[in-house]
């Protein structure tokens, strides 16, 4: 259910709009760039379910609360929370009340799992900057499982527009840790 800051007026009937169209949005959700990721397709429609919404226009956020599930096609993220902070793409058009808004950044956090590319990463916080293409997981149990493969540390960072994974462990941790499975085949 969604929780508005005062009676729903026709500002916020509004202001859902606005997050309506953010969802359905020229941004994927961690989707790359459409030369090194051609199966994520942008413009795809992004579906969420959680027990509440909160809506920020003034600081252009989006919060979604408890058991929360977002979808676009073949990506699933799983958290507590999610919050989505977009950005005003143009100017207002004429007769037009809202400019073209987009997604700026995605932040989820607590128990976040998210099936992407045919792998499962879990972490206590995950960061997506749409700009950047940027995902950035963080806690003490990060992980990135494929197949029979792993990787562990502090933290993960995807590069999804060149495809580059760094790994970094703090000092005095739990270091970084990755399971390779050849499967017979060498490293050919």
């Amino acid at each position: 259910m969604a929780k508005f800051n005062s009676k729903p007026t026709r500002f916020d009937i509004i202001i859902f709009i606005h997050i309506c169209i953010i969802l359905f949005m020229n941004h994927s959700i961690f989707a790359a760039d459409s030369e090194t990721k051609g199966s994520i397709a942008a413009g795809k429609p992004i579906h969420i379910t959680s027990d509440q919404l909160n809506i920020n226009d003034m600081n252009k956020e989006a919060e979604f609360k408890g058991n929360v599930v977002a979808t676009q096609e073949n990506t699933v993220i799983h958290s507590d929370t999610l919050q989505i902070f977009y950005k005003k793409d143009q100017p207002a058009l004429e007769n037009t009340p809202n400019s073209v808004q987009s997604i700026q950044k995605i932040i989820a956090k607590g128990n976040v799992k998210i099936n992407f590319d045919n792998r499962l990463a879990e972490a206590d916080q995950a960061i997506y900057s749409a700009d950047s293409g940027i995902l950035e997981l963080t806690g003490d149990n990060c992980k990135v499982t494929s197949e029979n493969n792993m990787i562990s540390g502090k933290k993960i960072i995807f590069h999804r527009n060149d495809g580059r994974i760094q790994v970094e462990s703090e000092q005095n941790s739990k270091r970084v840790e990755a399971v390779i499975r050849s499967d017979g085949k060498g490293l050919d």
